[in-house]
C-alpha cells in the first residue's frame, strides 16, 4: 500500500491534556512565529529595496541614465518588487511545504473534493469572490476617502506610482501572479498555521511528531483527531488577517487588506488547498486593471443597484464555493466551517 493509501498514524480521539503554562509557553513561541513571518516579508522588501536604490545611485552617479531619472527609478521598482516576492517565496516555500504544511491543521482538513459540478461550483465561486470583493472595495473606498483628503491623496498617489496601476507583462507577473503565491504561503500557509497553533496548544504533539502526517488526498479518516472549534478559527483567522492587513504598511490598503484576510483564511480552510486561495487572489488582483470598466457598466442601474449588485454576486461566490466544498470522498469526514 502506497503512502497516500495509508491512514495516518495519529489516532488520538481527544487531545492530550495540557498544562496553562505549556498552554501560555506554546503561544507565545508560536505568536513569535507569526512575527517572524512577518519579519521575513517585510525583510525581504527592505532588503532589496535598499541593494536596489544604491545599486539605482551608483549607475546614476556613473552616468548611466539620463532624462528623467526619478520617472525611470520609480518605473524600475516593479523589477524590485518581483525580486521581493522571489525572496520571500525562497524562505517561505520550502519551510512550509516541507516542515509545517505536512503537520498541519490545514493538510488534516485536505480531502478528495468532489468533481463534476462540485468542481465547476468551486471555480465559479473563487471568481465570483474575487471580482466581487474588488468591486464592493472600490465602490466604498470610492464613498469614504472624499471624507478624509489627506488620506486620499496618499492612497491615490501609492496607487497610481506607475509601477504596477498600469498593465504590462512585468505588472502582470507582479501583481497578478507573485503576490497572490508569496503572500497566500506566507499568511496562510505560516501565519494561518502558526496561529491555529497558538489557539489550539492541546494538539502540541500531533504537529510535532513526525510519524504524524496529514498528507494531500489522504483518507482522513483520522482528520477529526485535529479538530479545531469554529470560535478558536476564528480567532487564529482573525490574527492572521491583522498581520496581513499590517504587511500592507498603509492605513487605507491594511484595513481592507485584514478584511480580504478573513476571506482567503476561510477558503483555505474549507479546502485546505492552497490553489483556491492563489486563485482568488489571482481574481481579485487581476481585476483591479478593469474596475472601471466593470464600474462605468453597473454605474448606469444607480449606485444603490450597483452595490447590491456586488453584495450578490459576494453572496453568490461564498454559497457556490461553500456548496462545492461541502462533500468529500472515501471515508473522511467533512469538518465544520
Amino acid at each position: 500500500m502506497s503512502e497516500f493509501n495509508t491512514p495516518v498514524s495519529c489516532e488520538q480521539a481527544t487531545p492530550p491534556r495540557i498544562t496553562p503554562a505549556d498552554a501560555v509557553k506554546n503561544g507565545v513561541a508560536y505568536l513569535l512565529a507569526d512575527l517572524g513571518v512577518f519579519g521575513i516579508v517585510e525583510g525581504a522588501q527592505l532588503i532589496v529595496g535598499f541593494v536596489w536604490g544604491v545599486g539605482f545611485a551608483a549607475l546614476w552617479a556613473a552616468g548611466f541614465f539620463t532624462g528623467d531619472v526619478e520617472a525611470v527609478f520609480d518605473a524600475s521598482l516593479v523589477y524590485a518588487l518581483a525580486l521581493a516576492q522571489l525572496l520571500t517565496l525562497t524562505v517561505t516555500m520550502p519551510w512550509w511545504w516541507c516542515r509545517i504544511r505536512p503537520r498541519s491543521f490545514s493538510s488534516a482538513r485536505d480531502r478528495r473534493l468532489p468533481r463534476g459540478d462540485a468542481s465547476f461550483m468551486r471555480v465559479a465561486g473563487i471568481i465570483l469572490l474575487g471580482v466581487a470583493m474588488q468591486m464592493i472595495i472600490s465602490y466604498i473606498l470610492s464613498l469614504v476617502l472624499p471624507m478624509f483628503p489627506s488620506l486620499e491623496q496618499g492612497y491615490d498617489e501609492m496607487m497610481n506610482d506607475g509601477a504596477t496601476s498600469e498593465l504590462s507583462a512585468i505588472s502582470l507577473l507582479v501583481v497578478a501572479i507573485g503576490a497572490p503565491i508569496s503572500e497566500e504561503i506566507a499568511c496562510r500557509g505560516l501565519m494561518l498555521e502558526f496561529s491555529l497553533r497558538v489557539v489550539c496548544p492541546e494538539w502540541h504533539d500531533a504537529w510535532r511528531e513526525r510519524t504524524c502526517r496529514h498528507r494531500a488526498r489522504l483518507p482522513l479518516g483520522d482528520a477529526s483527531a485535529m479538530r479545531v472549534p469554529p470560535a478558536r478559527f476564528w480567532i487564529a483567522n482573525l490574527i492572521q488577517a491583522v498581520l496581513f492587513g499590517i504587511l500592507h504598511m498603509n492605513l487605507v490598503q491594511g484595513i481592507y487588506a485584514g478584511a480580504m484576510g478573513l476571506v482567503f483564511g476561510w477558503v483555505f480552510w474549507r479546502s485546505g488547498k492552497m490553489r483556491y486561495n492563489i486563485g482568488l487572489h489571482l481574481v481579485l488582483n487581476f481585476s483591479s486593471y478593469f474596475v472601471g470598466g466593470i464600474d462605468t457598466v453597473l454605474g448606469l442601474l444607480g449606485p444603490i443597484v450597483e452595490l447590491a449588485a456586488f453584495m450578490a454576486m459576494l453572496a453568490l461566490g461564498a454559497i457556490l464555493f461553500w456548496l462545492g466544498t461541502k462533500e468529500g470522498q472515501g471515508p473522511s469526514k467533512v469538518l465544520p466551517l
